[in-house]
């Protein structure tokens, strides 16, 4: 059995699940989480910041021993989602492509996927929360809405495989 022979939620689940892991990488390796400008005695400074770097002034920075522990948390929590997220995808792939009878796959493939989804809506929650805290200046951005999107694909391809 092959690709051709699986239902065509299994292939919308493989499409869902590439297209979550796309939005994913973008938003989570992007400094763009947060953006905006300040006006200062020199001008106005744009500045942006994302999990690993923050930059300002024509100056990035990257983040080491001195970043705070939600945001050591944030990292952990959206990289863990992205590797269960790329698990669940070759899963997916070994499913519809190799072994479209073994349903072990497809099961634990769905599990993988709400589980991708569960770790980046956490680590997005928690960014959110504290960042939006702790920095007054810079509004929420483009990354995180990419990671954001990501997320809630994992959700859907864990729902579509488990209707499947």
């Amino acid at each position: 059995m092959g690709f051709s022979e699986a239902s065509m939620l299994s292939k919308v689940g493989l499409g869902l699940a590439a297209a979550a892991l796309l939005f994913d990488i973008i938003g989570f390796a992007t400094d763009y989480w947060m953006a905006g400008s300040t006006d200062t005695p020199y001008g106005v400074i744009d500045m942006h910041l994302g999990l690993f770097k923050s930059c300002g002034a024509g100056i990035c920075v990257s983040f080491g021993s001195a970043e705070l522990d939600w945001q050591t948390a944030t990292k952990a929590l959206v990289i863990l989602g992205f590797l269960l997220g790329l698990g669940s995808l070759a899963l997916i792939i070994v499913y519809l492509f190799l072994k479209t009878d073994q349903m072990l796959f497809k099961t634990i493939a769905f599990v993988l996927a709400f589980a991708a989804a569960g770790f980046t809506i956490i680590g997005i929650i928690v960014f959110a929360a504290k960042a939006t805290e702790v920095n007054q200046i810079l509004n929420l951005s483009w990354s995180f809405a990419l990671t954001i999107i990501g997320g809630l694909l994992y959700g859907t391809t864990g729902t579509v495989l488990v209707i499947g």
